[in-house]
């Protein structure tokens, strides 16, 4: 156990370095502050929702650099051969990976704005706290899933610079294909590009859902399990498959 502690705190302390965390954090945090006092909201959803949208662009964009980047740059200079010679199971390494450079950042970052904002406006919070936390875990979830993506195309590639620009080319395909699959719902109006098209924007969706508009329950479905399926990928790939060199 100590072990496992002393190789989480490693590379928890890898992900903070200066100045790329701590701004993202402050920048954030600031954002939070500011949407709560200058753009209030009737509706603890609605405060969640405004609070949160920047710095999920900006969480995606740190796991891009910081996650996908970052481990794929431990692999190139033979920092993380360092990790798998711990006397630790690789599928802990798995899990130390998915903590530190997923959910962390995912939570610090989406998280602070929004703790900021529930304090500045506590009393719109207080009326609804659940679905403001449902919409925090909306966006976990869906960040959760394109870090877990990031992450296989860390391990796959093992170059940095080739893991962060993928990674990026990723996001923007999977917005691409979203936007595509929308037009087309417009053009022909069969309504199943529409479903699977809310299905990918799983975050927005489940807003949409908790403010009350008429979206089936089963869109919200597909993301969440997909993010299972991965996740096992990813345990599969680390433990069987997965060469440093």
């Amino acid at each position: 156990m100590s072990r496992l502690k002393a190789l989480t705190s490693m590379d928890l302390e890898d992900i903070a370095r200066p100045p790329v965390y701590d701004v993202l954090v402050i920048v954030s945090g600031i954002l939070g502050g500011l949407y709560a006092s200058i753009m209030p909201r009737a509706t603890a959803v609605r405060l969640a929702v405004d609070v949160s949208s920047i710095p999920l662009i900006i969480a995606i964009i740190y796991l891009a650099v910081r996650g996908a980047a970052g481990v794929a740059s431990l692999i190139a200079n033979g920092v993380f051969q360092l990790y798998l010679s711990y006397p630790i199971s690789r599928r802990a390494i798995a899990t130390i990976l998915v903590l530190t450079r997923i959910l962390v950042p995912s939570i610090v970052i989406v998280g602070a704005p929004m703790l900021i904002a529930s304090i500045m406006q506590f009393n719109v919070v207080s009326r609804d706290i659940a679905r403001f936390l449902a919409v925090f875990s909306g966006r976990i979830i869906y960040l959760y899933f394109i870090g877990i993506v990031f992450l296989l195309i860390a391990l796959a590639s093992k170059r940095a610079m080739l893991a962060g620009a993928l990674s990026i080319v990723f996001f923007f395909a999977y917005i691409f294909i979203n936007g595509i699959l929308n037009m087309l719902y417009f053009l022909l109006g069969n309504e199943v590009f529409l479903r699977i098209a809310q299905s990918l924007s799983f975050s927005d969706t489940l807003n949409n859902y908790l403010i009350g508009l008429n979206i089936p329950y089963w869109t919200l479905i597909p993301l969440p399990v997909a993010s299972i399926v991965l996740t096992i990928l990813l345990y599969m790939y680390v433990e069987k498959r997965f060469e440093p060199t």
